[in-house]
């Protein structure tokens, strides 16, 4: 069967096609330089299917959509107009049934640019049918900053009726020693090729274990650490590569700063408080261009929430927000590209690299970092208990923020510190801190979504939008104001199950110092501890 054969070779760089030996007269049918733009959903659905769809450009200014599925099997089909963006858009291809159940309801986006030469041939008999066809792509990865060029590829495109020849080539292919059988496809080579040119990495955490550590000393390393995952994250962030690369940078801002927040003291006075000041203006940069990546994403899970006659009406809305995305992206890479930041991470990681002072100025610089990472534990966990106990029905949506905030700098400092802990106490509670951090995300994700969508729905009035995306936009209003309405009702049994007895006698036992005042723990509110 000739589904067992291979498709696609890999071609070294003196490979000439019109050498090879082949069943019949090679024909050039077509040679464009092209660009193509392959989409994906944002988790990268066809990508792990092994397949790839993509929008594709000649020279011309002809268009094509070509979808590869995993079997090795391509489909090309005339394009015009914007590229699609659901499913259902692309329901004239033949594939449609077995494509469809895996984007689901999720939006296609741009994921890869690529540029270079595509060639069609075919290969005909002495009486002219075509018993063949192939195809090479030579390919190259582009981004802002460079070209990446990829392997050549050569495809073979079997012709109904002549499977014999196929398979006499793809044997004779196979057994050419210069050539290799690709096993990745297009899509996958290309972010591989990204992935290794800008890795999407988190650097592995600063692991302290000694307790007796100075504090100084810990609290630099595990700075060090968070300094690195931004350098490693910022080159894809400024290419546009994956929104994952602004997530895990941002991550490592906002870590920064709780860091400073809860160990500041262990740092000198004036050191801290210029930096402190310079990562939260960072963190304030990098938010719109978050904010916007992240409700691009929810879009097309919003559309699927909308009832069946009205689903497909916000393209408006989403192509609104996609110029407010690109204008927040070109806002953060302006700042991130500017002299003054590149002076600001240098002077940063030159404090950091020097060696902690013999005499140092910094108040608790010598503490342990177990009694001072613990203490901090202890403090934010109280903290966030009273801040808990003190929400009730009548209280406002700011006070769930305020409680999501500190439980977002709990975390942080368990997860920095977790080291001097037992792992088998310390991870179920963190388990059940990120339980409720989801919960309170929910809560906040709806809110903001609920914000977006109003501030959006004036600006579309405005430009006199067709009047069934308005209908759209405020149907899902309502739907969403339900759902925070439920995730709000809940939240009662969200906290009380994280602030149970047995839970906080865990935490009791893990982080409360071992000399603790009776005024200091009455602070904490009757039954805190």
């Amino acid at each position: 069967m000739s589904e067992s054969l291979p498709t696609e070779f890999l071609l070294p760089a003196s490979f000439l096609i019109e050498g090879m030996v082949t069943p019949g007269r090679l024909v050039l049918v077509r040679e464009s330089q092209v660009r193509l733009t392959l989409l994906d959903t944002f988790d990268r659905r066809l990508l792990k299917a092994g397949a790839w769809l993509a929008i594709e450009r000649d020279e011309d200014g002809l268009s094509r959509c070509v979808c590869q599925c995993n079997q090795g099997l391509r489909e090309v089909l005339p394009w015009s107009g914007k590229a699609p963006v659901f499913a259902a858009e692309l329901s004239r291809l033949d594939c449609y049934d077995w494509l469809a159940p895996i984007l689901g309801v999720r939006a296609l986006m741009p994921q890869v640019d690529m540029t270079g030469t595509c060639a069609d041939w075919v290969i005909e008999a002495a009486d002219g049918v075509a018993v063949l066809a192939l195809g090479l792509d030579s390919l190259a990865v582009r981004n802002k900053r460079r070209k990446s060029p990829l392997q050549a590829r050569l495809r073979l495109i079997p012709v109904k009726g002549h499977r014999k020849e196929f398979r006499a080539l793809a044997e004779s292919l196979c057994a050419e020693p210069t050539l290799e059988v690709a096993d990745t496809s297009l899509y996958q080579s290309a972010v591989w090729v990204l992935s290794n040119a800008w890795p999407v990495t988190v650097i592995p955490p600063a692991v302290i274990t000694d307790p007796e550590m100075r504090a100084d000393g810990a609290v630099k390393q595990v700075l060090l650490q968070l300094l690195e995952t931004m350098q490693v994250n910022e080159a894809g962030l400024l290419a546009e590569i994956d929104t994952e690369f602004l997530h895990d940078y941002r991550v490592a801002v906002r870590r920064t700063r709780a860091v400073l927040g809860q160990m500041g003291a262990a740092l000198p006075p004036s050191v801290l408080q210029r930096f402190r000041d310079g990562f939260a203006d960072l963190a304030r940069a990098t938010s719109g261009a978050r904010d916007m990546d992240v409700f691009l994403l929810a879009l097309a899970g919003l559309d699927a929430e909308l009832p069946n006659a009205m689903q497909g009406q916000l393209q408006p809305l989403r192509e609104e927000v996609m110029t407010l995305s690109h204008g927040a992206h070109e806002a953060l890479n302006a700042r991130l590209g500017s002299t003054t930041h590149h002076r600001f991470l240098q002077a940063w990681a030159s404090f950091l690299e020097r060696p902690v002072p013999r005499r140092p100025t910094a108040e608790k610089a010598r503490v342990p970092i177990g009694a001072l990472a613990g203490a901090k534990i202890w403090k934010l966990y109280r903290r966030l208990l009273q801040e808990g106990k003190s929400i009730n029905p009548e209280s406002p949506p700011e006070a769930l923020h305020t409680l999501r905030k500190t439980a977002k700098k709990l975390r942080y400092q368990m997860e920095l510190f977790q080291g001097l802990y037992p792992a088998d106490e310390m991870q179920p509670l963190l388990r059940r801190l990120k339980k409720l951090q989801t919960h309170l995300g929910d809560y906040q994700d709806m809110s903001v979504q609920v914000g977006h969508l109003r501030e959006l729905a004036e600006v579309l009035r405005d430009r006199s939008v067709p009047i069934d995306t308005l209908l759209a936009i405020g149907a899902l209003l309502g739907h969403l104001h339900h759902q925070e309405s439920h995730l709000r009702d809940r939240f009662e049994a969200w906290f009380d199950d994280f602030s149970n007895r047995r839970h906080r006698r865990k935490f009791r036992h893990l982080f409360r110092p071992a000399v603790t005042s009776a005024v200091e723990d009455k602070r904490g509110g009757k039954g805190i501890d």
